[in-house]
Parts: structure tokens; C-alpha cells; sequence
């Protein structure tokens, strides 16, 4: 799934009140991660639907663990993709970074992707 709304993240980050640290925080932690992917000129329709057609949102999506991982469209950089994930716990995102899928991902970036942002905050629970 693919959204227009490149700003809906930001409500989402607000909601959660998420922070970079939780040195102070107690209980159990989610794990919310922001990734920019800035893709090669006029690339990022075909990257977005290459992702789609191999299966790798499916698959992260299908992973225990798995919250949300949802991609975005910028409004304001026609090769920008954003994708949202959050994820259960840290041990849940580690245990993402060792799939098949996301190594096929990472051969994906090298063929289409410039730069990648990445951003990981913890969600302290309740």
C-alpha cells in the first residue's frame, strides 16, 4: 500500500510520542523506524513496484512483529520514497535485517537508490 498523504507520518510520530532515547524510560519498547530512500532520476515508480511485485512489503508485513510498513509518495521530490515501519520490539527489527527479503531489498537500493535517511525511535508502552 502506497500513500499520497506523505504527511500522515508526522501525526503518526506525534501519537506515539516517540523519542531517540529511553534511558529513562521503563517496560517494554516498540520500535518505530522512518527510512528515505532518495532514488536515481525518474526511478522511483518502477523501484516502488519492484518491491511490490518481489513480494518484500508482503513478506515484512507477514513477520512477527510487524506493526505497520507502509510507503509514501513525497509530494515535494519526485524521487523520494518514504517507508514507515514499526515493529513489536528491537529483537523484531534485528530479526527483519536478517530476512531473505530485506537482503533483497538491500540488492534493490544498489541498483535504484542515491541515499538512504534512516531514523529509529523507541515507543515506551503504557
Amino acid at each position: 500500500m502506497c500513500y499520497n498523504v506523505y504527511n500522515y507520518y508526522t501525526k503518526f510520530i506525534e501519537h506515539y510520542n516517540l523519542s531517540l532515547s529511553i534511558s529513562e524510560r521503563r517496560g517494554k519498547v516498540k520500535q518505530f523506524v522512518e527510512v528515505h530512500y532518495y532514488v536515481k532520476d525518474g526511478k522511483r515508480d518502477e523501484f516502488y513496484r519492484t518491491i511490490l511485485e518481489r513480494g518484500i512489503a508482503d513478506a515484512s508485513r507477514a513477520e512477527e512483529g510487524n506493526k505497520k510498513y507502509d510507503y509514501y509518495l513525497s509530494p515535494d521530490n519526485e524521487n523520494e520514497l518514504l517507508l514507515i515501519e514499526l515493529w513489536a520490539s528491537t529483537e523484531a527489527v534485528l530479526t527483519h535485517g536478517q530476512t531473505k527479503h530485506f537482503k533483497e531489498l538491500g540488492e534493490l537500493k544498489q541498483e535504484y537508490v542515491t541515499d538512504t535517511i534512516i531514523r529509529r525511535y523507541d515507543i515506551a508502552e503504557d
